[in-house]
């Protein structure tokens, strides 16, 4: 059976919900704490694989996410939020007489995080028998974000049996990628993000970008640098090429989180198009500056439009 390919990227990542906490002093064994902001019982989506497919539905991706959500992700509003920026439902499975995973993110007034998951939905033993493999034909791309490792095995299974070209968010968590795993999609992978720490534990413990790049599948590994931009590696077949993109600028930075996965939602806007590895870099960086002047991982995703005028100013020099 031939499906048509309706869908750029499917995803695999954690689902969820943010809960931000912002404490005076921080927070200490034995010792009350006041919290400063009034909306702390609201609520944000979070959770690695929602984040990207949120910011990319936005900007007109045809995204569909494998997760899997709890009884309550209506009345959270998540179901909402998902619905309303464009995301496919297709692969949401609701685990009845269970929550949706959730974030309680403790933050001083230095920016300085505590984190308590409660896992829910997304815990591993939720993972369903099988799943309809009929998503995986009708995607062009299969973007691998941290997971559990049954999910993310099934995925990269699927992914492979379908010929899905992957695309890898890297995360040092061996818990959901153990190394061999880890080697695999690092070798496998046609795009790769990570940031600098996580390009340090790569080269020691696996190998070099330069090996990655001779030995495996990638055209562009993308390393993400903060306040000082990014690089892309690009592989070509006398070796490889690296472009530098600045840092786009913004108003200021109020909340860091989903920083990461924004900056793939922008990249992965601009690959599906075609364009080249300095586009792509700057289109993610002008995507990732959004979203840290607002508090939560996709409150100030931007629309196509948005992105596009932003884009537009970085290249006049704003």
């Amino acid at each position: 059976m031939n499906c048509k390919k309706d869908v750029d990227c499917i995803i695999v990542g954690y689902a969820g919900v943010d809960r931000i906490i912002r404490v005076a002093g921080g927070a200490e064994k034995g010792k009350t704490s006041l919290v400063l902001n009034r909306d702390n019982r609201n609520v944000t989506c979070g959770g690695n694989g929602s984040n990207v497919a949120i910011c990319m539905a936005k900007l007109g991706c045809r995204v569909l996410p494998i997760m899997r959500v709890g009884a309550d992700w209506e009345t959270l509003g998540y179901r909402q939020i998902l619905a309303e920026s464009g995301v496919c439902l297709d692969g949401v499975t609701v685990v009845e007489n269970e929550a949706t995973s959730i974030c309680h993110l403790i933050e001083d007034e230095n920016g300085n995080h505590l984190t308590l998951t409660y896992p829910g939905a997304m815990d591993e033993k939720n993972v369903p028998d099988s799943w309809d493999e009929r998503l995986f034909q009708r995607a062009r791309y299969g973007l691998v974000t941290v997971a559990t490792r049954r999910d993310i095995e099934r995925f990269l299974a699927l992914s492979e049996k379908h010929r899905l070209p992957i695309v890898f968010g890297v995360r040092v968590d061996l818990e959901s990628f153990p190394l061999p795993v880890f080697e695999k999609l690092l070798f496998s992978a046609e795009v790769i993000f990570m940031n600098e720490v996580e390009r340090e534990f790569i080269e020691r413990e696996i190998a070099s970008l330069q090996d990655i790049g001779q030995r495996g599948q990638a055209k562009h590994i993308v390393v993400t640098k903060g306040s000082l931009g990014s690089d892309v590696y690009v592989v070509t077949a006398s070796g490889m090429e690296r472009i530098h993109a600045d840092a786009a600028a913004c108003r200021g930075v109020v909340d860091a989180t989903g920083a990461g996965d924004s900056y793939i939602a922008g990249y992965m806007y601009s690959y599906l198009k075609g364009r080249g590895a300095e586009e792509c870099a700057v289109t993610a960086s002008c995507e990732a500056s959004f979203i840290i002047e607002k508090v939560g991982c996709t409150v100030g995703a931007p629309t196509e439009a948005e992105l596009l005028e932003k884009v537009q100013t970085y290249y006049q020099g704003g």
